[in-house]
């Protein structure tokens, strides 16, 4: 309570004040004092002559993001909040203040009446534990704001919860005490308040190889396979955060975020965390070499830090991974390789899922009994398998474990044994709705499908039309500039929130928009499939997705994704998203697969407007290389990746009355093609005479009244004008050709039959 220095006629003096505490505890309140200021350095200022709105809520902080400064102020005149309640599973979308002005006390009173009677669900010795406590307080502040005043100059409730100033505090808190004390071996007020010595720590991992691990695999067992690499690296980070606060014995305060593959924490600047960091630094990838060759490596960098350095905390992120991290990647494995490592050794086969040499294992119910790795045995027949409905994984030492990371074994289980110890170091809950879920470490982690083999084979026999295989990838555009610029005075407490409720959005929202327990804004693609649900997502977490099914599914979850995304973050037009679809076979390589949709979702990424800036927000749709010898190659990419806005304007103009007209057989699928036709044949210049651009418009007409009947036309209107209106110059009537390119692409597919020749031939 005693962390502030306040004024005998202040009315929080007696409660708040340090000199009114036990002075037994006068150098702990000058920490927390300390710290207190240092986590709030984000607070923009605020009229204190004037009484807090002990209602206000919290603000979204994804409004605030502005990459350019272009943000108006009238737009933010009735801000996003977030309502007053527990955090859970769900996704938490924002509504407009003006649109919460009532039942915001009643609010509160039931979040406080929730919180008692949590609490006495707990012993006193597990609310003991503070990071038994610090789950209770993300259920119960993350939503609450952590002060209650308008700023004078954004005229916004804060976006900082009460829970990221808290657990801010209490992270910096612990390194000023633990370097205090290895310096001088006491407290001292003088030295507390020093803000020019670098008395901090920011700790930053990140594995490298990840793209390799995951996709250079084969199709037989993919999709388990997929799914046990993901999560495979998710626990790889959670060991290694673990492993230094064990070492530390610190608690996950410390950590700052951790997810996508990396993680960032908050440590004391000392010699004895950095010998312990390097020494767990060198164990991880001499054990990472030894399993894996030179496929992973775990690169932990650090950086000190001084207390005036707190407000520059996107610079002090940037120097990190951009320059301490980055020059780590470069030598990554130059403590732990010698020659005679690359001396070749003899093998007599290699694992049918991943080429490794020498393998001595066999799958469950592999009837052929192809050999594997003890990797992909792991993968395929305990993660892959057992992960999509299981509770929890137990940290188990003994030879009872599934596998193991270094000496750390771990088993995937569904329900707690009398043998596991129920403490919080020795579970990862998976399971946010289980009832002792606050009582463990947590693991949000995607697992839809959450019942049921589902193979590439059985994806893509339900899919409408043609049976092919979809792939989505998707990641949030301009992600390193949000976090290094995007907002203004960021802190710790600033950064954690957004990395909190922007990977909560990929690694819980993803499942819940797929499972459709989100009422998300609709799309134009409701009226053809409204439940897609013949998909797998292989991987959701940090910013990035990863999703492959029936391609129909596929494509119109990516619209259903965006939407979602777009409402979760404010609309914000600095916060948009982009990806790509490929098609491909069932049995088509994963590698090509994964390779092929990360192209697309590059593509999608590089399309630039007439000033050359890179406009991204865009989806690149049945996307496919133009080739070596394509005449226009960056015309052909531009008409693949359209704004999703434009996507969904020509689905609802072209692809649903098209559609409708085709299931009522009132259109021929020869007219589809001939426009499709049309459309790639100008794209690729495959007629190099003048007088096919000019042509294009009668070689329009003749199909439209060739295959359409009085009824037909009139139900195609909107696209009759997108080709034949006569006040349209030709430049135009071309451009919204290439625009539907794959438009029609995608309704050849929706009206293949089985057996029926190929879409793009």
């Amino acid at each position: 309570l005693y962390h502030h220095k306040l004024s005998k006629d202040d009315y929080k003096y007696d409660s708040l004040s340090i000199d009114t505490g036990n002075q037994d505890y006068i150098d702990t309140y000058w920490i927390v004092y300390e710290a207190d200021n240092l986590a709030s350095g984000e607070r923009e200022k605020y009229d204190d002559n004037t009484d807090p709105d002990i209602l206000l809520p919290l603000s979204s902080i994804f409004q605030n993001v502005s990459l350019n400064g272009n943000r108006k102020p009238e737009e933010r005149s009735d801000p996003w909040v977030y309502k007053i309640q527990p955090f859970g599973n769900d996704l938490i979308f924002p509504v407009r203040l003006s649109e919460y002005s009532d039942n915001r006390k009643e609010h509160y009173q039931d979040l406080l009446k929730a919180f008692e009677e949590e609490l006495k669900s707990f012993t006193d010795k597990e609310l003991r534990n503070p990071d038994i406590l610090l789950n209770i307080l993300h259920k119960f502040t993350l939503l609450v704001p952590s002060y209650t005043y308008y700023s004078l100059e954004s005229k916004l409730p804060t976006d900082i919860s009460l829970f990221h100033h808290l657990k801010t505090t209490a992270a910096i808190a612990s390194a000023m005490f633990l370097w205090h004390m290895e310096k001088y071996g006491k407290l001292d007020e003088s030295e507390i308040l020093n803000r020019e010595k670098e008395k901090y720590l920011l700790v930053g991992g990140d594995i490298s190889g990840i793209q390799s691990f995951i996709y250079s695999i084969k199709s037989f067992k993919a999709l388990k396979n997929l799914r046990g690499r993901s999560f495979y690296l998710q626990l790889l980070v959670r060991h290694v955060v673990n492993r230094i606060l064990d070492e530390l014995k610190l608690f996950r305060v410390s950590v700052i975020y951790e997810g996508g593959g990396g993680f960032a924490m908050l440590l004391p600047n000392t010699e004895t965390v950095i010998n312990k960091l390097d020494n767990i630094s060198n164990g991880i990838n001499k054990w990472l070499f030894d399993q894996f060759e030179a496929t992973l490596s775990f690169n932990i960098g650090y950086l000190p830090f001084s207390g005036n350095d707190f407000k520059n905390i996107s610079q002090l992120f940037t120097q990190l991974f951009d320059e301490v991290i980055f020059e780590k990647k470069l030598t990554k494995f130059k403590d732990v390789v010698s020659l005679k490592n690359f001396e070749p050794e003899p093998y007599n086969d290699v694992c049918a899922l991943c080429n490794n040499p020498n393998p001595d294992k066999k799958l469950k119910g592999d009837d052929e009994h192809r050999p594997v790795c003890k990797h992909c045995k792991v993968f395929v027949d305990v993660i892959g398998t057992l992960l999509p409905t299981a509770n929890y994984v137990v940290i188990d030492p003994s030879e009872n474990a599934q596998f193991y990371i270094q000496e750390t074994g771990y088993k995937i289980i569904n329900e707690l044994e009398a043998t596991d110890k129920p403490s919080y170091y020795h579970i990862i809950a998976l399971d946010s709705n289980s009832p002792d879920f606050l009582k463990f470490q947590s693991l949000q982690v995607s697992r839809f499908p959450a019942e049921g083999e589902k193979e590439f084979k059985n994806l893509v026999d339900k899919a409408i039309g043609g049976k092919y295989l979809g792939t989505l990838r998707m990641d949030v555009d301009n992600l390193g500039r949000v976090f290094s610029g995007g907002l203004k005075n960021m802190s710790f407490g600033r950064l954690s929130t957004l990395s909190e409720l922007m990977g909560n959005f990929f690694s819980s929202g993803i499942d819940l928009i797929v499972d459709g327990k989100i009422k998300h804004p609709e799309t134009v693609l409701d009226a053809i499939k409204n439940e897609p649900k013949n998909v797998v997502v292989v991987y959701a977490g940090g910013d990035d997705l990863f999703i492959t099914g029936a391609w129909d599914d596929v494509v119109i979850l990516s619209f259903k994704i965006y939407n979602t995304f777009r409402k979760y973050t404010c609309y914000n037009p600095d916060l948009t998203i982009s990806g790509g679809v490929v098609l491909t076979p069932y049995d088509y390589p994963i590698y090509r697969i994964a390779s092929v949709a990360g192209q697309a979702e590059n593509s999608a990424k590089e399309i630039t407007d007439d000033d050359g800036n890179r406009t991204k927000d865009r989806l690149a749709l049945l996307y496919s290389p133009p080739g070596l010898y394509a005449q226009n190659p960056e015309l052909i990419k531009k008409f693949q990746c359209l704004r999703w806005g434009e996507w969904e304007d020509l689905m609802k103009k072209v692809l649903l009355p098209i559609y409708n007209l085709y299931t009522e057989e009132n259109i021929s699928r020869s007219f589809l093609m001939g426009i499709y036709e049309l459309a790639k044949d100008n794209l690729f210049q495959r007629y190099q005479d003048e007088q096919d651009g000019v042509m294009t418009k009668p070689r329009l007409a003749y199909r439209f009244a060739r295959f359409l009947n009085k009824e037909s036309s009139e139900k195609l209107v909107d696209i009759y004008d997108m080709f034949l209106d006569k006040d349209l110059a030709l430049s135009q009537v071309l451009e919204n050709l290439r625009k539907t390119w794959k438009v029609f692409e995608v309704l050849l597919y929706l009206t293949k039959q089985k057996g029926g020749e190929n879409v793009t031939k």
